[in-house]
Parts: structure tokens; sequence; C-alpha cells
């Protein structure tokens, strides 16, 4: 790693932050949820689990920058 360079795997975990913040975004919106205040019993909802590694995918769509 270059010094004062991200650390290797920045890139792809700030993608998925995003990504998956969007995609939260969405289902609030979608389900008449309030931000950030989901009931636990939405929280852990299967249903959810298609939406969160579609972000995934969605971050690992396009190529990384690759880090020495």
């Amino acid at each position: 790693m270059v010094k004062g360079s991200p650390p290797a795997g920045h890139e792809f975990i700030r993608r998925t932050m995003k990504a998956l913040g969007a995609q939260d975004d969405l289902i609030t919106v979608r389900d008449s949820l309030t931000k950030h205040r989901w009931p636990e019993r939405v929280q852990r909802k299967p249903s959810h689990d298609k939406d969160m590694w579609n972000a995934v995918a969605q971050a690992c769509a396009r190529p990384l920058p690759l880090t020495e």
C-alpha cells in the first residue's frame, strides 16, 4: 500500500455501503416505513435478502481500481 492511499478494498466497501443505503431508501418508501426506525420484525424479513444481494451485485458490477 502506498502511504496516504486508502486501504485495499476501500472502494468496494464504499460502493457496497452506498448501494445498500440506496436500497434502504427504496424499501423505506415502498413499504411506508420511517427512515432508520424499522421495526425489528421488518428488519429480519427474509424478503429483504434479495434486495441486499442485488445491492452487493450492483457494487461489484463496475471494475474496481487496482491497488499496489
